[in-house]
């Protein structure tokens, strides 16, 4: 679940707590040619797993831009540290949801 979520220029950057909700992980999103670029850090790929973060990050980044064309995922292990000149934003939500909750605010 993705609790807050941040602008820098083409980058979405998302809060996602960690298992436990003692901490929370930045990701990093952004095109770089044919390219979504995901850099953050997790204990799970020190052990060669695929961590959930990338997943949220990915689908809340579709869900901002949703009129770009899909691209591959290229994993980058770094650090993300939040920065001040970043713009926070709402948390992107689905196409679904936002039809949603259009119909059910205009009844």
């Amino acid at each position: 679940m993705i609790t807050a979520t941040f602008k820098d220029g083409k980058a979405l950057i998302c809060v996602i707590p960690s298992k436990t909700k003692s901490g929370v992980y930045l990701v990093r999103v952004e095109p770089q040619g044919e390219n979504l670029v995901v850099s953050h850090l997790c204990p799970a790929k020190r052990f060669g797993n695929r961590c959930r973060h990338v997943q949220e990050a990915v689908k809340c980044y579709r869900n901002w831009k949703y009129w770009e064309p899909e691209r591959k995922i290229a994993e980058r292990h770094q650090r993300i540290i939040l920065q001040p000149h970043w713009e926070q934003i709402l948390v992107p939500q689905s196409l679904e949801d936002f039809a949603k909750e259009v119909m059910e605010s205009a009844s």
